[in-house]
């Protein structure tokens, strides 16, 4: 289940706020980090909006466990053959026969019946997508309720967690003296907040600037998450091409897309009326018109 929700929310994360994220994922709980600041609660609303099962299906697209269980399908369909006219295939010429294969399949139908199933194994015998879209159902109900907290360093609790995420390249000892750094600082924290005098409180004078100042603020904050919105609702678009996907991305971000992908949009425009989101559709078909 942790698994789902981080690899759907890392995914969100990248194509939505063009970050690189580190994944670390325990029974427990998963983390997410990246070089810059991400907005964590912003993908969740993504994610909330989207079908959750075409997210991870495209979350796991690029990963090695799919490759992994596609070649273990593939085998148990005959497609590889581990013994053929006498001659035995090692290891390595099966696995790299798998990923020809497999890039092969994606070329015929991205719903090839073995590249489904391995898909299906991934997500629902070894990732337990079920319970992952209960929490996310639980979360669009309001059954359960998502907190941010802001803070300079984890917490306690979360140093294991941390620490899992490096195990094949953390020693047991540098493992003890990380935690025993963590915990120093964790201490030397708290002395600090205990030690700072309180500030005197001072009312804050209302202010008309300020109040329309946080109302601006307020309204980019909607369109940014309206722009990131049709952002994947287009990466989610089928039978259209990365090209064309990338220009459409163009427009919503800049207002601006390559004429010769313009003049191809004008030519569909029965396809985009029945077969695209409806925000998506006003938005690109609003830009159309006005070209």
């Amino acid at each position: 289940m942790n698994d789902c929700l981080s690899r759907s929310l890392a995914y969100v994360i990248g194509r939505s706020q063009h970050r690189d994220v580190e994944i670390g994922i325990t029974d427990n709980g998963f983390y997410l980090s990246a070089e810059k600041t991400f907005n964590a609660i912003r993908a969740f609303e993504l994610l909330k909006t989207e079908n959750f099962r075409t997210v991870l299906e495209q979350a796991i697209e690029r990963s090695e466990v799919l490759q992994r269980r596609f070649r273990h399908c593939a085998a148990r369909s005959l497609m590889i053959l581990r013994d053929y006219m006498g001659r035995k295939k090692n290891v390595g010429r099966m696995h790299i026969g798998s990923k020809i294969l497999f890039n092969a399949v994606k070329r015929i139908s991205n719903d090839f019946p073995i590249l489904k199933e391995a898909r299906r194994e991934v997500l629902e015998d070894l990732m337990d997508y079920g319970h992952a879209q209960e929490i996310i159902d639980a979360v669009v109900d309001g059954r359960i309720v998502l907190k941010e907290v802001q803070t300079g360093m984890p917490g306690p609790f979360s140093f294991g967690l941390i620490v899992s995420g490096y195990n094949d390249v953390i020693k047991i000892e540098d493992k003890h003296e990380f935690l025993r750094r963590m915990h120093q600082t964790v201490l030397a924290n708290i002395q600090l907040k205990q030690g700072k005098k309180k500030l005197q409180e001072k009312k804050e004078e209302f202010s008309y600037a300020k109040l329309w100042q946080e109302a601006q603020l307020k309204q980019q904050e909607e369109k940014d998450l309206q722009k990131e919105k049709m952002k994947m609702q287009v990466w989610n678009l089928k039978h259209v091409p990365i090209y064309a996907k990338e220009e459409l991305v163009k427009l919503i971000e800049f207002g601006s897309m390559r004429q010769d992908v313009l003049n191809d949009c004008k030519k569909y425009l029965k396809e985009i009326e029945e077969g695209w989101p409806e925000e998506l559709k006003t938005f690109v078909l609003g830009k159309i018109t006005a070209a």
